[in-house]
């Protein structure tokens, strides 16, 4: 859109935009103008300088990634959800619903919708989660509400539910 409308691309910082110096490059042969908040002096110099440095940041990242995950392997066990056990998802499904039942803001909304279903009768989950959100609560991860949320606070997040959807992977 840029190219095509003339519109100046505006971003906070370089490497939000990119961690490849040949990309940036790119862009400005392109000549679509771009403008940094976080570098208002940005030219030719600035963004090659700049835009290596982003890209050798985004290769010591990898580098290190790639080291801690082979130090985490000689002691671990690596893989994907497919490659756990039933066990191990069992154990996974147990931690989520201690988690969910010790978690301060699950407990708020439960006692919030049992109150609210009280006092209303049945609502949809629509409605249970648009109140929630309206009255200021937050899941147990500090988001809004939605009605499927809703629906895992009020089943309390049963194991047997957990465990029928993790048992599938």
């Amino acid at each position: 859109m840029c190219d095509k409308n003339g519109y100046t691309l505006l971003f906070t910082k370089l490497d939000r935009l990119s961690r490849e110096v040949e990309f940036l490059f790119t862009l400005r042969n392109k000549g679509i103008k771009l403008k940094c908040i976080d570098l208002p002096e940005l030219n030719t110099l600035t963004l090659g300088i700049f835009g290596s440095v982003a890209q050798w940041e985004r290769e010591l990242i990898s580098s290190r990634t790639k080291r801690g995950l082979q130090e985490l392997a000689k002691t671990r066990s690596l893989g994907t959800p497919s490659n756990l056990t039933n066990e191990a998802k069992k154990k996974g499904v147990e931690s989520i619903i201690r988690n969910r039942k010790e978690n301060e803001n699950w407990k708020l909304a439960r006692t919030f919708i049992e109150h609210f279903q009280m006092k209303n009768g049945y609502t949809s989950l629509t409605e249970i989660s648009n109140a929630l959100n309206k009255n200021g609560y937050k899941t147990r991860n500090g988001c809004l509400f939605r009605p499927e949320i809703v629906k895992r606070v009020i089943s309390g997040g049963t194991k047997e539910i957990l465990l029928e959807s993790y048992l599938k992977v």
